[in-house]
């Protein structure tokens, strides 16, 4: 074996190791962009999170906040249609 067949074979090896260096920086890199993708759109997803959430409850949240305006307590005698239409 002469020194020429050893050097393909080593720049093989070295052509492997530096493709998986290039596979995992690649890996990096994008899973770094994907971290900051997320972290960019977390204010939104939150906002449209707590709204949707405030727009499904809204009977419940008027509930409690106007309790005291949903029932009114009748005051003085009930008047005809035609008293009131007259008016």
């Amino acid at each position: 074996m002469t020194s020429e067949e050893a050097i393909p074979f080593q720049e093989s090896s070295l052509r492997l190791s530096d493709s998986s260096s290039a596979q995992t920086a690649l890996y990096r890199a994008v899973w770094r962009w994907h971290f900051l993708a997320g972290l960019l759109s977390l204010p939104f997803l939150l906002n449209l999170a707590v709204t949707g959430a405030l727009y499904l409850f809204t009977p419940e949240i008027n509930h409690i906040l106007y309790r005291a305006l949903e029932n009114v307590p009748v005051q003085g005698k009930p008047m005809d249609a035609s008293t009131l239409s007259s008016k």
